[in-house]
Parts: structure tokens; sequence; C-alpha cells
């Protein structure tokens, strides 16, 4: 994908995944907002940036995400001080909940995912007026499955609701009736700031959970796969010392796959409720009917030659 010129607005970039991402796009030629509450740290950044890509290529603004007010003054100035419209919502910004409590967690993790996507399909949606474009949100591998970390299960939860939101959005229909491209890239423990508020004990138990600590470097080499190839709907885990790689949605498959188990079981006296344990020994006996069938079938056939 051409990037020449392109306009990104990214959420919590001031430092670790975000300013990753962001000197990725500029190497490419994107103009981009870095956003963030850390102001000294932005301004750096910032400054960082505009000595190695020209001032012309990069803005930073303070951006609190879980105020719409906020996210939609800063989409207006982006626009303005690039003269050009946003291609690309990056959602970024998020805590490990420790220091922040659950709700605050939920409301920067999620919430304000949710939020800055609407005001994104606000302004970017075919159907308010809009060209199209894109949304990526940044989530975690902890949004693929359950699993304990070491601030509890407040940011796996916020993490999920951005894998589901990805998903929902990321529809045909959807992208059919916006032109919008919604993507999420999963990545597994990365070196960066969110990690301050771990010990050092929580840090070596999770270096050796996931086999190591990716540099944002690598990160960024699969976000910016992600934005040159995804598909809408798409999401893309990243995982130590290996290719990123896309994340099938099997949950419909799934559940139509339980709901017959249930349906034909329901046939059978006294099941009241179904456990998987029920659930596999159907499958089971549907393979092996499968298999019983062809084999007679294979048996009349010689029969008859």
């Amino acid at each position: 994908m051409n990037l020449e010129n392109k306009v990104f607005l990214i959420t919590g970039s001031a430092g670790g995944l975000g300013k990753a991402f962001a000197e990725k796009l500029l190497q490419r030629g994107a103009r981009v907002c870095i956003s963030d509450v850390k102001v000294t740290m932005g301004l750096e950044t910032e400054e960082q940036f505009s000595r190695e890509y020209g001032k012309q290529k990069v803005l930073f603004q303070k951006l609190d995400v879980t105020s719409e007010a906020n996210l939609r003054s800063v989409w207006e100035t982006t626009e303005s001080f690039f003269k050009d419209k946003v291609f690309c919502l990056v959602n970024n910004a998020g805590v490990m909940g420790e220091r922040e409590g659950w709700k605050l967690c939920l409301d920067i993790n999620l919430t304000a995912v949710l939020q800055a996507s609407t005001i994104a399909v606000e302004k970017m949606g075919k159907s308010h007026g809009g060209e199209g474009g894109t949304i990526i949100n940044i989530a975690s591998i902890l949004g693929l499955f359950c699993a304990q970390q070491p601030k509890g299960f407040p940011y796996n939860v916020s993490k999920s609701g951005v894998v589901t939101l990805t998903r929902c959005m990321g529809s045909k229909d959807f992208y059919s009736r916006e032109a919008v491209r919604v993507v999420c890239l999963c990545p597994s423990v990365a070196q960066t700031p969110i990690l301050d508020a771990c010990t050092d004990q929580e840090i070596t138990k999770m270096r050796a959970d996931v086999g190591g600590i990716m540099s944002p470097d690598h990160v960024a080499n699969a976000f910016i796969s992600l934005v040159d190839n995804g598909n809408t709907g798409n999401i893309m885990a990243v995982w130590v010392n290996s290719p990123p790689y896309y994340i099938p949605d099997t949950g419909m498959g799934l559940f139509i796959l339980y709901t017959t188990c249930a349906m034909i079981l329901s046939w059978i006296p006294g099941v009241k409720s179904v456990r998987p344990w029920l659930m596999i020994v159907t499958v089971l006996g549907i393979l092996f009917s499968w298999y019983l069938m062809g084999q007679g079938a294979k048996s009349a056939y010689y029969s008859i030659f």
C-alpha cells in the first residue's frame, strides 16, 4: 500500500508501541498525529520526529481518550494541521489497570476505543459523506483466550472486547456500507512503559510464560504488515521470534457445532443439560456413523461389480 502523505492519528503514541508505529509510518512517507496524555514525552517525540522526517510530517496533541470532546478536537486539529482528511485511526492507548482500577481500565482500553471508532466512522464513513478509511485497534493476546495476568482480569476483559468489536465492525456488510476497514493487532508482551506497573518478579514470570519479551520494533513490523495487507475484520497476533499470524473467527462455526450436538442429544431421554464431554461423544458418534456408511457403500459397490 502506498502510504505517502496518508494521515494517521495514533492514540497513546508518545512512547512505547505507539511511537514505534508512528516511526514506521513516517519512514513510509505518511503524516502522523502523535497523541497522548503524557505531554512532556509527546513533545519530545514530536521534536525528535520533526528533526528526522520534517515538521510538516508530524504533530503532537494532548489527548485524554476518555473525553469525547477531546477526541473530536484532536481529530479536527489533525485535519486542520495537515490540510487533509484522516486516513487511519489507530486505537493504541491502553493501561494495565493496577494503578487505574478496573473502571478506568475499561474506560481507556474499551469504552474509548468504541467512542473513537464511532467518531472515525462519522468522519470517514461513506454513509456520512466520507471517503472511507481504516481503523486499527491494538488489543493483546490476552484478548484471544482466558488466562491470568499479573494485574487481574479487567485488562483481559477490555482487550477481549476490542477483539469482538473489531470482528463486528469488520463485517463485509459494514464495509460495503461505510468503506471503513477495521482490523486488530494482538501482541504478546513487549518492552514498553506499560510494564512499569509490574514488579521485576512479575516481568520475569511473564518472560518465562511467553518465551521472551518482544521489542517494539518487532511489533511495529507486524503493524505495518497489517496496514498493508489486512482485510477488514482480520485479527493478527504477534509472538516472539515468529512472523505475525492471523487468527480466524471460529466462534460461529463452533456455536453451530455445539448447538447441533445439543439438538441431537435432546432426543436422548434423561439429558437435561449438555456437558462438553457429551458433545465430544456426539461428534465422535457422527464421525463413526459416516465411516460405517462409507464402508457400507464401498461393500455394496464391490458386490455389484
